[in-house]
């Protein structure tokens, strides 16, 4: 009968086990410096925001871009045209919000 092993125990503190413990343990840094929205923090809704506002955006343009390849026999360019313009326009506010987002840890410190 082959020799069996107890299964691992799960890490007592603020490590915890399981996939974020390992999150917390791959990164090297203390678990103190991991930062964290609490619930009610503004800040996290604005950045639940922004991935909606990035879809809704794509799907205006998209149907802006199918308007356009019907009226003006454009297909597929009118689609393709209106969705990479919403893309770049809407990674430009995406690092616009994140800049200001670090400026504004970065002087809270």
């Amino acid at each position: 009968m082959p020799h069996e092993t107890e299964p691992p125990k799960k890490p007592e503190g603020k490590g915890g086990g399981g996939l974020r413990g390992l999150a917390k343990r791959s990164t090297g840094l203390p678990a103190d410096t991991t930062p964290t929205r609490e619930n009610g923090d503004p800040d996290a809704w604005k950045v639940a925001g922004l991935g909606l506002q990035f879809a809704i955006t794509i799907a205006l343009f998209t149907l802006f871009g199918h308007i356009l390849d019907q009226k003006l026999n454009w297909s597929p360019w009118g689609v393709v045209s209106m969705v990479l313009i919403a893309v770049v326009g809407n990674l430009y506010l995406l690092i616009k919000e994140s800049l200001k987002e670090n400026n504004s840890s970065a002087k809270k410190k």
